[in-house]
């Protein structure tokens, strides 16, 4: 974010990032271990929830960016939950409840 002014100055000290990377701290590399697990969370949400959609006949088709051979198995698993979640959903009478433990 800030340099020195003295080119001289800024080419010592970029010297000196190249040869001395800085290590991540344990909490950072914690950090960005959970911010790519999220990301993976979201993806396959991404997946499952159309795949969902059509398998239920929500939908005709999945979108263009989720490929039907492509599909992990861990969706599967997932859609398979979600049919279960639904099934239950429907199944409640007015009024009544559905507790999800994660």
């Amino acid at each position: 974010m800030f340099w020195p002014a003295d080119p001289t100055e800024r080419n010592k000290a970029a010297r000196r990032r190249k040869s001395k990377p800085v290590k991540p701290s344990p909490q950072a590399q914690a950090d960005m271990a959970r911010s790519e697990e999220l990301a993976r969370s979201e993806e396959l949400a991404g997946i499952a929830v159309p795949v969902w959609e059509v398998r239920r006949g929500f939908a005709k088709d999945l979108p263009a960016y989720v490929r039907a051979d492509e599909i992990p198995p861990v969706v599967d698993r997932t859609v398979t939950r979600l049919d279960e979640y639904a099934d239950r959903w429907h199944a409640l009478p007015v009024g009544g409840t559905l507790e999800l433990i994660w």
